[in-house]
């Protein structure tokens, strides 16, 4: 599934056309996304197992390097390593399947980050 992410993420910015990094750009969007979703059920469980999220983030800037760089490394040889094999997969694809995909990565681009700051402003208080 986030191949298929990564793809029309692809697909997409090469729409816009003003990057020359189409790639690497799709994987950090890709990557930010992920860690959005990651923290959104970070914070969800926080909030249910009643723990203090700031007691938790009192090195906050070292959590986050470790915690960013522990998603982008597997992710890089998942998904930019792999580039070329995706695009070569996800470009085959039936018009109805496409179709299907590009609505499923639109609701996952779109309620992700919103939802991340509902969660982080509603529950961390």
């Amino acid at each position: 599934m986030i191949k298929e992410m990564y793809y029309w993420m692809m697909y997409f910015l090469k729409k816009i056309g003003r990057t020359d990094m189409l790639d690497f750009n799709s994987f950090l969007l890709i990557i930010m996304l992920l860690c959005f979703n990651i923290l959104t059920c970070v914070i969800l469980l926080c909030f249910l197992l009643k723990v203090d999220i700031k007691s938790l983030t009192s090195d906050y800037k070292v959590i986050g390097i470790i915690f960013s760089l522990s998603i982008m490394i597997p992710n890089y040889f998942l998904l930019f390593a792999k580039r070329k094999e995706i695009v070569e997969k996800y470009d085959q694809l039936p018009q109805k399947r496409r179709t299907k995909g590009i609505i499923l990565f639109w609701i996952y681009s779109i309620v992700s980050i919103p939802l991340f700051f509902i969660l982080v402003a509603n529950l961390t208080r």
